[in-house]
């Protein structure tokens, strides 16, 4: 009886070479792509949305209760920014406040921190009274167009008026390429 070995094949050198290849090249790319969704994420500082959000916390049940003797007083804000900045990134805010019988509210001191949600950075300014009654402008730094918070305080004598407000913001530049 006679033993016949079995011969394996020969397996040629490019065979080997070419599995480890492809593993790490999988592994490469997969590692590559993981970095570019963590630069994605963190682009442009959109992790940071409301800006001094932990005294805002710790001040909740204030500012809830600052909104119910705003809706007992009855004033109304009506906040329309301009469609053009000026060179400073600065645009005009036009706020138009009435109290509960439509009546202009006059001689208010109004304040209002605005930012941008993709951004979170806070910019305060003040309005000053316009010629037109119940009607206050301010310039505020909202240069960049989308969508921005606006926190309105309007006080006169002793009376306290919040308001919160989202605005859509385009330029004039973007509203006219818009339909292109």
């Amino acid at each position: 009886m006679t033993m016949t070995t079995r011969e394996e094949p020969e397996i040629s050198t490019g065979a080997r070479v070419r599995w480890p290849l492809i593993v790490v090249g999988l592994l490469a790319t997969h590692v590559a792509a993981m970095l570019l969704a963590v630069k994605v994420a963190t682009a442009g500082g959109g992790h940071t949305i409301v800006p001094d959000y932990y005294q805002k916390a710790l001040a909740w049940d204030d500012m809830r209760e600052e909104a119910r003797n705003a809706a007992r007083m009855g004033w109304t804000a009506a906040v329309t920014p301009s469609v053009m900045t000026d060179g400073e990134g600065l645009r005009e805010v036009r706020i138009l406040l009435h109290d509960r019988y439509g009546q202009p509210v006059e001689g208010a001191s109004v304040e209002a921190n605005t930012w941008h949600r993709a951004i979170g950075d806070a910019h305060v300014f003040s309005a000053r009274p316009a010629d037109e009654a119940g009607v206050y402008v301010g310039r505020a730094p909202m240069g960049r167009p989308g969508t921005w918070e606006l926190e309105l305080i309007a006080t006169r004598g002793e009376e306290r008026f919040v308001q919160a407000t989202v605005l859509d913001v385009a330029t004039l530049l973007e509203a006219g390429s818009a339909g292109q």
